[in-house]
């Protein structure tokens, strides 16, 4: 019989043992549950909300008082978590846990007894033994491992049916549908049953008269100056959460112009139901008085005393005393330059108090990563409003060090590496900062010119000079300086060396640049404004050399030319210069997994800025490669966390475009774009997809060769996954990929010969879509995140029309770019995004 039918009967025959093995687990799932109930016990296997209109379910969804047990996925029943909550109750012992708290307490009490005379010994057992002890106690109270990480089963009890339907009511009714009706509609198969929660909202009551009532005339005109800020419009809803929204938003208000003992309780609503009619709701927002003054004071600065050195000892008796800017530094030695300082101050004499300006001050300050702490607080006594400053200088001085194992998917043996940094905190005296860093370390990784074999990489690099300046090193007057200490602003000059030794090749790139940094909002802020970073680099040079190329290497690189890939121009000596804007976007802290965020960052590049204006005369005696390019790239991502399923759902959408427009009409090779990888199209390897639907065959076999990276200048990526807690540190997800890489012209060689063909972007680029599927482990160790993500073509576009979907063909090992789809394993730290 021909192999290739043996082999094609063992692999159905492994399909059906599959399909098989996961029914007898899902059939072993459903008899874990139910078995084990006792009589009148149901198990509550599904809850639903039906009919809202207005009102989002998963809102109403948060206030289940019971939920079914957790499943690995919705559509596959299988309750992991009761199986092994299961599994650890029946090996779960009380009386043998206790005995054995009983035999560790005697065990430590004889060592402590023969240790009685030494106080640190006895310590130190009592310490060991209460840990003991601690760890039993837990186990006591939450259960072994596997109950911990398990969970027992959700057995129906109306009471918490009765209960959560009363909860939706009153949400209800917070929201304004004082007349809603909830209905528990409760359903039973066999052992399990499912609830209904069927919502009738009613017709909401609106805001009709807002009526603001405060015994004090200066605090009604603050109040009603911002009444397009109010949380409560005439119209809108009655909801509760903008009430307690609107008592923020006073409060605030109040702390910015000065009112610095104003609390949130002074301000309450009179709401009522009846006096108009028609559902319409009359609104009094009641500004009380302070009982014991009468009045709401307003507080004005009268002096500003700002400590530099604060908890630092000194052999000095009293502090040195300087004014700058009405401002009192008050320090045993000047250190920071007072102009440089005081454009981070936003709080001065004669100002009135204000939150907003306090924060301001303390968080620049902060960011100036030159105190250990800053504190600010007012003295009130005296009659007299103080605003104290208080700071403490970091070590001047900082060494940091690294020692680590490089592991990524490039690689085929994991290397050691170095990684040190030296800071210098205020090196001139104005807040400065200079650093050096650098990094060795030693790879081994695939070789470029011997398919299958494993060459040493060493890497020696860094920042040689690095020096940022707290301020924008432009020639703006001292006023618009200070203005613009909210931002954060920084200037950096850094010059780099990068040095790469590989059996293939010796390569040296030299790089110099000048950065603007800064900021706006903040990092942390849960708010609708996003936090956003800018960096705009004014220069970014980089001379590059590679020398010391073998002839292996010289062949690929030779072949790499033949196919049009580029492969081979980032061995080019060349000079790229550019500058570029980087903005990013971040909103209500993306990533996080309490919140509903997104991520958008933006990139505009212009290379060859630099020789448009001085020309390329002076880069002609050595022989450098020079690029002229335009480029665009836009980055957004999404963050939606499903409180009830447990899990998040995320995705990222990717574009962008470099457009060449120098007399070699190519973008430098690192700046070109390329698609597949562990954070890309996941199904192939690291820049191995596209460009378009060009197929690199392998001459030899005839199979798709993806042995050479594809740079392209045109790219478009879709991202979704789903993300879920598996067990302990242990994730898993789910996902799906779809994109390529283009180019915008045809890649025609000396000869006039098209060498990637299907690679330039048309009006039918959709066709070329590649698409791939996969799932992935995620083990959060909280100091790092591992990624292992196991990648599947869906749709390959580099094969032939009518051959493209490939899904069925896949398999465990094997050649990528073979007649079977083989599996690609990536991996991967933190997530893909």
């Amino acid at each position: 019989m021909p192999f290739e039918i043996i082999r094609g009967r063992i692999r159905k025959l492994r399909s059906n043992h599959l399909l098989s093995y996961l029914l007898f687990i899902v059939i072993l799932s459903g008899c874990i549950g139910t078995r084990n109930l006792e009589d009148g016990q149901y198990l509550l296997n599904r809850q639903q909300i039906k009919g809202t209109k207005n009102v989002e379910s998963d809102d109403l969804a948060v206030l289940y008082q019971h939920r079914p047990n957790k499943k690995v996925l919705k559509v596959f029943p299988i309750s992991l978590y009761t199986w092994m909550y299961q599994i650890g109750s029946r090996k779960f012992d009380k009386a043998k846990i206790q005995n054995k708290k009983v035999k560790i307490s005697e065990k430590f009490d004889k060592k402590i007894a023969r240790y009685t005379g030494n106080k640190t010994k006895v310590a130190k057992i009592e310490s060991r033994k209460a840990s003991k002890l601690a760890k039993k106690d837990d186990v006591l109270k939450n259960g072994n491992s596997f109950m911990q990480n398990g969970e027992p089963l959700s057995i129906y009890d109306t009471a918490l049916a009765v209960s959560t339907q009363e909860k939706m009511g009153k949400y209800l009714q917070s929201k304004g549908y004082f007349h809603n009706t909830v209905d528990l509609e409760v359903k039973a198969k066999g052992k399990r049953i499912s609830v209904i929660y069927r919502i009738d909202e009613g017709i909401p009551y609106t805001l009709d008269s807002l009526v603001l009532i405060t015994g004090d005339t200066l605090v009604t005109q603050l109040i009603k100056s911002t009444a397009k800020s109010s949380m409560l419009k005439r119209g809108d809803n009655y909801d509760t959460k903008k009430l307690d929204q609107e008592i923020v938003r006073i409060e605030n208000l109040m702390k910015d112009n000065g009112y610095f003992e104003f609390l949130r309780g002074y301000v309450e609503f009179a709401v009522d139901t009846a006096i108009l009619g028609n559902r319409k709701i009359a609104v009094k927002t009641i500004v009380n008085t302070p009982s014991k003054r009468g009045y709401h004071k307003v507080f004005k600065i009268d002096t500003v005393i700002f400590t530099t050195d604060a908890n630092v000892p000194s052999s000095q008796l009293y502090r040195t005393h300087h004014n700058y800017n009405r401002v009192t530094y008050r320090f045993f030695e000047e250190q920071y330059a007072k102009k440089i300082m005081d454009r981070r101050l936003f709080i001065y004499p004669g100002n009135l108090y204000s939150k907003t300006s306090t924060f301001s001050t303390q968080r620049q300050l902060a960011n100036l990563d030159m105190f250990k702490f800053v504190n600010i607080n007012y003295d009130t006594t005296g009659n007299r409003f103080v605003a104290n400053i208080f700071t403490s200088p970091l070590d001047r001085n900082q060494l940091t060090h690294e020692i680590g194992i490089n592991v990524t998917a490039n690689q085929r043996v994991p290397g050691p590496f170095y990684d040190f940094n030296f800071k210098n905190r205020n090196t001139f005296g104005g807040l400065e900062i200079f650093e050096f860093n650098g990094h060795l370390g030693i790879n081994g990784v695939a070789s470029y010119s011997n398919e299958g074999a494993i060459a040493n990489s060493r890497e020696l690099g860094g920042n040689l000079f690095s020096l940022t300046l707290p301020d924008f090193v432009f020639p703006l007057g001292n006023n618009m300086k200070s203005k613009l200490g909210e931002l954060n602003p920084r200037t950096q000059f850094s010059l780099g060396y990068e040095f790469v030794n590989r059996i293939d090749f010796t390569r040296d790139n030299f790089s110099a640049q000048v950065k603007y940094f800064w900021q706006k909002g903040q990092s942390r802020a849960i708010s609708q404004q996003p936090f956003a970073r800018f960096i705009f680099a004014l220069a970014d040079l980089n001379l590059i050399d590679t020398r010391n190329i073998s002839d292996e290497f010289q062949e690929e690189l030779d072949e790499s030319e033949r196919l049009g890939t580029r492969f081979y121009r980032a061995f080019e000596p060349s000079f790229v210069s550019s500058m570029y804007l980087q903005s990013t976007f971040d909103f209500n802290q993306y990533g996080s997994y309490q919140n509903n965020s997104s991520y958008l960052r933006t990139f505009v590049e212009s290379g060859g800025t630099f020789l448009n204006v001085y020309g390329t005369k002076f880069l002609e005696g050595d022989s450098l490669e020079n690029y002229k390019f335009l480029k665009f790239n836009i980055d957004y991502r999404k963050f939606i966390p499903l409180p009830v399923q447990g899990g998040v759902i995320a995705y990222r959408i990717n574009t962008g475009v470099g457009i060449p427009y120098g007399d070699n009409k190519i973008l430098p090779y690192e700046k070109n774009f390329f698609a597949g990888g562990s954070s890309s199209v996941r199904a192939w390897g690291p820049r191995r997809l596209g460009p378009g639907s060009y197929s690199p065959i392998n001459e030899e076999t005839g199979d798709i060769d993806y042995n050479f990276e594809q740079p392209g200048e045109v790219i478009m990526e879709v991202s979704i996954e789903y993300r879920q807690k598996l067990i302990g540190f242990l994730d898993w997800a789910i996902f799906f990929d779809a994109g390529n890489i283009w180019t915008i012209r045809d890649d025609v060689g000396d000869d006039g010969e098209i060498r990637r063909p299907g690679g330039k972007f048309e009006g039918d680029f959709y066709k070329d879509i590649a698409l791939g599927t996969g799932m992935g482990f995620r083990m959060d160790f909280t100091f790092l995140i591992l990624r292992l993500d196991m990648g599947i073509k869906v749709y390959e576009p580099a094969r032939p029309e009518g051959e493209r979907w490939v899904l069925n063909k896949f398999k465990f090992g094997g050649i990528e770019g073979s007649t079977d789809n083989s599996v690609i394993l990536n991996i991967g730290i933190g997530y893909p995004f």
